[in-house]
């Protein structure tokens, strides 16, 4: 008999600051810790460029996000 078990990560250990983006939104939050970070990229939800927040799904939840593997540049308007 064969015994299969699937395993996934749920989470994993990172270095902070860093650049996250949501699977489900495309929003791109800069981290600064595992909960705390300001959003960089608006995505598909409301929050906007600058939005500031301390309760964040934890940034090493990879069933929600992600490494942000591009380039970001930020400027003035």
């Amino acid at each position: 008999m064969i015994k299969t078990q699937v395993i996934t990560e749920t989470s994993r250990e990172l270095n902070f600051p860093i650049l996250m983006e949501s699977l489900t939104t495309d929003t791109v939050v800069l981290f600064t810790s595992e909960k705390t970070g300001t959003v960089v990229k608006k995505g598909e939800d409301i929050d906007e460029v600058g939005y500031y927040s301390r309760v964040w799904l934890e940034a090493s939840n990879t069933e929600y996000w992600k490494v942000f593997e591009g380039e970001l540049r930020l400027s003035n308007d």
